[in-house]
């Protein structure tokens, strides 16, 4: 027997996949710690990322999330953000955040 595959058509069009958790855990935290504004699409907007989310506020990290698009007015490396006080960060069940 004999198995003869001609090439097909070409596929064209485009694919738009999910947010990624840990992709998106990452992001928001380089974000963060880099000078400047960051925009990250296709954000995974969930729990666990809304308490990185929350915890990056807490350290005075500022963000806007739009839809799945997250905006982060990242700190820097240089920016000192010690308070006399200690801050309590509430990770709760995302261990990447902690």
């Amino acid at each position: 027997m004999k198995l003869v595959v001609a090439p097909g058509r070409s596929l064209n069009g485009s694919v738009s996949l999910p947010g990624d958790k840990s992709i998106s855990h990452r992001a928001a935290l380089l974000a963060a710690l880099s000078a400047g504004e960051s925009h990250i699409n296709n954000f995974l907007v969930a729990g666990v990322t809304k308490v990185m989310l929350r915890a990056l506020s807490e350290l005075g990290v500022s963000w806007d999330l739009v839809d799945t698009t997250l905006k982060v007015q990242g700190c820097g490396l240089e920016r000192n953000h010690h308070s006399a006080e200690p801050v309590m960060l509430d990770c709760g069940n995302s261990g990447t955040t902690m």
